[in-house]
This record gives C-alpha cells, sequence and structure tokens, in this order.
C-alpha cells in the first residue's frame, strides 16, 4: 500500500513538472509582438439594427509578465431607419500576464482611451460634431475594459509566425481567435 502511494505521488509529481515544463515553453514562445483584429456583434434594439465593435491592437509579450497593448476600438451602428454611425477611440493598456496549464491569464492593471474619429453615414463628421459626441457619449471605453478584469484564454498553439487560441463569449461559447507575429509599430486602422 505504501509503494502505491509513493508510486502515485511520483507519478502526479512528474505530471506538475511536465506541466510547468510545457507552460515555460509556451511563455518563451509567446513573447514579442503580436497583430490582432476581432470582432464582435452587438444587439439590435428598438433604435438599432445592427452593429458591431472591431478591436485591432498590437501586443507585445514582456519577459517580466507584462504585456503593453496598443489599439483601436471602433464602435459601428446600422440603425433602422437606415443612417450608420461609427465611432473610435486609440487605446493604450498595459496587463499583468502568465501561462498556467496552458492556459494565459492577463489581468488588465492599465488602460487609457482617447477620442479617434465619428463617422455619420460614411463621412467623417467636422471637427465640432465629433467633439460634442464624444463629450456626451454615454459611456467610456475604461467601462468596457475596466481595470482588474482578467482574462483566461486556451492555448492552441505558438509558432514564429502565430498564435491561436480559445476564449468563451458571451454566451460561454469557446471561439478561436488569431494573433500574428509582427515588428510593425501600431497605426490607426479607420475602416
Amino acid at each position: 500500500m505504501f509503494k502505491r502511494a509513493v508510486l502515485f505521488l511520483m507519478l502526479c509529481l512528474a505530471m506538475t513538472a511536465q506541466f510547468a515544463w510545457a507552460d515555460a515553453v509556451q511563455e518563451k514562445a509567446l513573447l514579442g509582438r503580436w497583430y490582432a483584429e476581432s470582432s464582435e456583434p452587438s444587439s439590435a434594439d428598438d433604435n438599432i439594427a445592427s452593429g458591431d465593435m472591431k478591436l485591432v491592437s498590437v501586443d507585445e509579450y514582456l519577459g517580466n509578465g507584462i504585456v503593453n497593448s496598443q489599439g483601436q476600438i471602433i464602435l459601428s451602428f446600422k440603425y433602422k431607419d437606415g443612417t450608420t454611425l461609427e465611432a473610435a477611440w486609440l487605446v493604450t493598456a498595459a496587463s499583468e500576464w502568465q501561462i498556467k496549464d496552458g492556459a494565459l491569464f492577463e489581468k488588465l492593471v492599465d488602460i487609457h482611451a482617447i477620442p479617434d474619429y465619428v463617422k455619420a453615414n460614411g463621412e467623417f463628421a467636422d471637427s465640432d460634431d465629433q467633439k460634442e459626441f464624444f463629450g456626451q457619449a454615454d459611456f467610456k471605453i475604461e467601462d468596457l475594459m475596466p481595470k482588474g478584469q482578467t482574462t483566461e484564454d486556451l492555448i492552441i498553439s505558438i509558432d514564429d509566425k502565430k498564435f491561436i487560441y480559445q476564449s468563451k463569449d458571451d454566451d460561454g461559447v469557446m471561439v478561436e481567435h488569431i494573433k500574428y507575429r509582427t515588428q510593425k509599430k501600431f497605426s490607426g486602422y479607420k475602416r
């Protein structure tokens, strides 16, 4: 009985060491700069027929457990009367990151967003209308992505060109995402 308990304990320790080794390999592979684009639809309401939120970013994973991100969030809406509205913010953020048991955990520690542009029916609004829009906006990007928020992504693969992972959407369904290794600096996306 004692021998079985010792054998079981040794097996558990070996598995723990294997997971730790695999996490260290993935952490090293993740270091560097990655580009990503993602889009998420928003639900319709009494006035809005459809909408989406697009996130375009460059994330740089550093060996000290920090990831610096720079990007753009674009909210687009099509109203039931046929008009369209698009608003964008430039965002910078810093998060703490770690890989544990094949999952990437990121905790947002700092975020700043500044207004970028507003388009109505595909045309840029004049500067006064843009200032008025952003001044009257009923939310802040920081409310969508609050400090302290932690994400957990299941790592599928990391190689020298792509980082493939899955995360849960608002309905709890796993969705696959891809980041591409890049040396580029971020620049505004503007549809």
